[in-house]
């Protein structure tokens, strides 16, 4: 029996996306955990931007099919544009896999507070108007079929109990 999946993490700037996929690494079994972000900078000399983007992109949708084929499931860590939802859409409707879409939401206070606490050791910050640039371009994607949890009082524990009753409601049905 077929158990695969494809979940979609998405969510504004330090609403606890790396933070809930570190604790649902440890939770599922036979699943690819893939962070946009880390494989971004995979690139040596990754500029932001269309070109450079989309080459993380394609190599994030590479990845997951790779993994999809050798029979695990696949959790992709990403704020996704429309294009890229449409190609995880496509992709579960092909390979005839359940598809979950979670994102992730806190306050904007809470999501600068975050980011500024995560960053304090790290040499290079990025810049506080970027930050808040960032989060105030957080737009609900509910209408797209998102199920949107709120992290701002919300444990990573309970947020990932959440996801793991959406995942093993369908796949040990």
């Amino acid at each position: 029996m077929n158990n695969q999946y494809i979940l979609l993490l998405s969510g504004m700037t330090g609403a606890g996306k790396t933070t809930t996929t570190k604790l649902l690494k440890t939770k599922l079994e036979r699943t690819a955990i893939i962070g946009f972000d880390k494989v971004k900078w995979f690139l040596s000399d990754f500029e932001r931007g269309l070109h450079d983007n989309g080459i993380a992109k394609d190599i994030v949708e590479s990845m997951a099919r790779t993994y999809i084929k050798h029979d695990l499931s696949v959790v992709i860590e990403h704020p996704l544009t429309q294009e890229e939802l449409d190609r995880y859409e496509n992709l579960a409707k092909e390979l005839n896999l359940p598809l979950y879409k979670v994102q992730l939401y806190t306050t904007p206070e809470e999501a600068f507070k975050r980011v500024i606490k995560r960053q304090r050791d790290i040499e290079n910050k990025v810049p506080e108007e970027r930050i808040l640039r960032n989060i105030s371009l957080f737009k609900s994607r509910e209408d797209e079929g998102f199920t949107t949890i709120n992290t701002t009082d919300t444990s990573t524990e309970e947020i990932v109990k959440v996801i793991l009753g959406m995942v093993n409601k369908k796949t040990n049905t």
